[in-house]
């Protein structure tokens, strides 16, 4: 059973604070003794505020040793990109740090590209396809369509439940670009894809990536070929 891990509702503001804190200080436990302090008035209970911490710490401290290179990349890009690209080192690092995160992600970008409107009801529907039926699933999913509303990346509709799509992030930083499609790739279950499929990922809803293929092919992240007369197909190096 596929663990779900990504079970809070987690706001930006607190995502931003811990990955300028471990920009600053490497120190694991020093940085949950500030994180805690932080957000002492916002989550009163003590085991409460652990449960959130920890969710905070898989994404930006915590992280795998395959995974780590592009942590360390991201922490070079917090100073040096605009506050609204800001957004998409968080996304990238939870797409590598849940496997929910990437697959609700998902499902979201796929019903916006043929309707305007979602409904929790939907997205959960099809992530029990994949995930089962658990009880705890169901809170998951909730709180993490939360999530992306309160990070900009939804937006509610009068409806309880029902969400539309954010204007998009335009990204313009061209390193940053290529360092969300490699968390991207790295995080599917496919060692190639196709140009196109990879420029218009499902799970990079919120954001405008317009990355020429040459851009691709002159990056050292990146091996492109061609199959057959016009299909371009990407695989990490």
């Amino acid at each position: 059973m596929k663990r779900i891990g990504m079970e809070k509702k987690i706001q930006l503001d607190w995502l931003d604070k811990l990955a300028f804190l471990y920009n600053d200080e490497r120190d694991a436990k020093r940085i949950k003794e500030q994180m805690d302090g932080y957000l002492s008035d916002i989550i009163k209970g003590g085991e409460s505020r652990r449960k959130h911490i920890n969710v905070l710490m898989r994404i930006w401290v915590s992280v795998p040793e395959e995974d780590v290179s592009l942590r360390d990349q991201a922490l070079q890009f917090l100073r040096k990109v605009k506050t609204e690209e800001r957004l998409a080192l968080h996304w990238g690092l939870c797409l590598l740090a849940y496997p929910l995160f990437r697959d609700v992600t998902t499902v979201i970008g796929r019903l916006l590209s043929l309707q305007d409107e979602i409904t929790l009801a939907q997205v959960h529907k099809r992530i029990i396809e994949s995930w089962g039926d658990r009880s705890s699933l169901n809170w998951a999913v909730q709180r993490l369509l939360r999530s992306l509303s309160l990070w900009g990346a939804l937006k509610d509709t009068d409806v309880k439940g029902e969400y539309v799509a954010a204007n998009k992030i335009v990204i313009e930083n061209e390193e940053l670009k290529l360092w969300l499609l490699e968390c991207y790739l790295r995080c599917i279950d496919q060692r190639t894809i196709t140009y196109q499929s990879l420029i218009s990922a499902p799970a990079l809803f919120p954001f405008d990536i317009n990355v020429k293929l040459g851009e691709l092919l002159t990056s050292d992240r990146f091996e492109v070929n061609r199959q057959g007369l016009d299909v371009d197909v990407v695989e990490l190096r």
